[in-house]
């Protein structure tokens, strides 16, 4: 059992222009994403050195900070960038690679969709006459090593699954479950402190370590007909005691789901969609 202290602190709190929308890891220790603003149609993107949260990009405008940009992964310290073929259409072509932490353009691609990265190979594709059709590139260069044939699809897509799969167990992710699932193995002591006394709302979720128990609650303020404030508790799992409280939405119409997950047993959460708080566990 760790020697635990009485109070947790934040180590970084990380916010820019825009919405949140969505998040990367560029390498181990390199957080990257890209935040929205829509009233000025503009993508901004982000790199943060995730020990520190001192950021080596912040508003960064790719291409003057074209809406119609988007991340769409990370990995080996560079950035994929696709381009939205039409507004309101969820196609995505090009396969444009940036250094994560200069912004630096390497190489594009022009041609392809981005379907996935493996042991320094990027993966894309194209539709020709209702047929889709795979490449492997090389990641330093962009040039195309392999064509595969029709019957070599499901090896691909396999392979995609297995590498998504291999990730989440390298970096130990731990993402939030529905108090539904809940073990029974909780003393009535931890869930008399924990759950009784702080934890309300129809779908709170929570992370269980063997040291900490992580979870948010929705409780709507008095005199209120609608909407909730969303909080995050941590609370040391012997103990049940409470190490850290905070307010992760002020007023939210609707349950949010997967706003807090722990990477390498740091944990990182958003508050009103604006910023990234990190907690080193």
């Amino acid at each position: 059992m760790k020697n635990f202290r009485n109070k947790i602190n934040p180590l970084w709190d990380f916010s820019q222009n825009g919405y949140i929308w969505k998040i990367f890891f560029a390498d181990k220790d390199i957080l990257c994403g890209e935040t929205r603003d829509i009233n000025s149609k503009k993508n901004y993107i982000f790199s943060i050195n995730t020990n520190t949260g001192i950021p080596y990009l912040k508003n960064f405008e790719f291409e003057h900070g074209n809406f119609w940009n988007t991340i769409q992964d990370a990995g080996d310290s560079i950035m994929i960038i696709g381009k939205y073929t039409e507004p309101g259409i969820p196609d995505i072509r090009e396969i444009i690679l940036i250094d994560a932490t200069e912004g630096k353009t390497l190489w594009e691609n022009k041609d392809l969709s981005y379907f996935f990265m493996n042991n320094g190979s990027i993966y894309g594709y194209e539709y020709k006459n209702d047929i889709i059709i795979y490449y492997k590139l090389c990641i330093k260069t962009g040039e195309i090593i392999k064509v595969f044939s029709e019957p070599e699809n499901r090896y691909v897509t396999d392979l995609k699954y297995e590498t998504e799969k291999l990730e989440v167990k390298k970096n130990n992710y731990l993402f939030p479950v529905s108090f539904n699932t809940i073990s029974e193995n909780h003393s009535e002591k931890i869930k008399a402190k924990i759950y009784n006394k702080y934890i309300s709302g129809k779908h709170p979720e929570y992370i269980h370590t063997d040291d900490y128990f992580i979870c948010n609650s929705y409780t709507q303020p008095q005199n209120a007909d609608t909407g909730y404030q969303n909080k995050i508790f941590i609370f040391n799992s012997h103990t049940g005691n409470k190490l850290y409280e905070d307010t992760l939405n002020q007023y939210t119409k609707y349950y949010i789901q997967d706003n807090f997950f722990l990477r390498n047993y740091q944990l990182y959460y958003f508050k009103e969609k604006t910023n990234i708080i990190s907690i080193r566990l």
